[in-house]
């Protein structure tokens, strides 16, 4: 399991990774899985400025808002999947992760517990 989980993680670095049009110093991943709903966006920093994923369409010359589009589906499928490893082999799921590859490529990843739809933020 931990191999798959690894794998899938390195995918998704990878999928974003290919996204940034520019050599990128940091970036942060942060995923909200529900099943198969949720939400899941990035930051990454180029020098000091920090860049949103949801601007890059309007950021980038030939990059459309279709296109992020894909990407946006690609990117959350592959957390779903993520979140899927977890549930096959009987693991407690995570309702959010967070993926962080630092300037000297350093990655962490935490997992959030919390059941937020169940909670009274959510109400």
């Amino acid at each position: 399991m931990e191999q798959l989980i690894n794998n899938k993680i390195i995918e998704i670095i990878e999928y974003i990774n290919e996204m940034i049009p520019e050599e990128w110093d940091e970036f942060y991943v942060n995923a909200d899985i529900n099943g198969k709903e949720g939400g899941i966006f990035f930051y990454y920093r180029i020098d000091k400025e920090w860049i949103y994923s949801h601007d890059m369409y309007d950021i980038y010359e030939g990059y459309s808002m279709e296109e992020y589009g894909k990407d946006w589906d690609k990117i959350f499928y592959l957390a779903v999947d993520l979140q899927q490893i977890f549930r096959e082999n009987n693991q407690p799921i995570w309702s959010d992760v967070i993926i962080h590859v630092d300037e000297n490529m350093k990655l962490t990843i935490e997992f959030d517990y919390a059941d937020w739809d169940y909670s009274k933020y959510n109400e």
